[in-house]
């Protein structure tokens, strides 16, 4: 049985990413592999620069290693 699945697979080459069905979920909204790459490429964080809004859960996890942070509003440790 699995050399008749190779076989089958040889035979059918490499699709293109933008042939294979995605299942849209969540926030990504494509129905193919490529579109689903190329929408991730450009809703990522770039790491350096980028804005973020709303909520970042930590997880209860310290923030370290920040060097200097501008805000408005901190809760529990006061600043507003």
């Amino acid at each position: 049985a699995l050399q008749e699945l190779e076989t089958a697979i040889e035979g059918v080459g490499t699709p293109a990413a933008s042939s294979v069905t995605n299942v849209a979920a969540g926030n990504i909204a494509a129905t193919d592999v490529q579109g689903a790459i190329n929408e991730l490429d450009a809703e990522k964080l770039a790491l350096a620069g980028g804005t973020m809004s709303g909520n970042l859960d930590m997880g209860a996890n310290n923030l370290s290693n920040a060097g200097t942070i501008t805000g408005t509003t901190l809760t529990d440790g006061t600043l507003s």
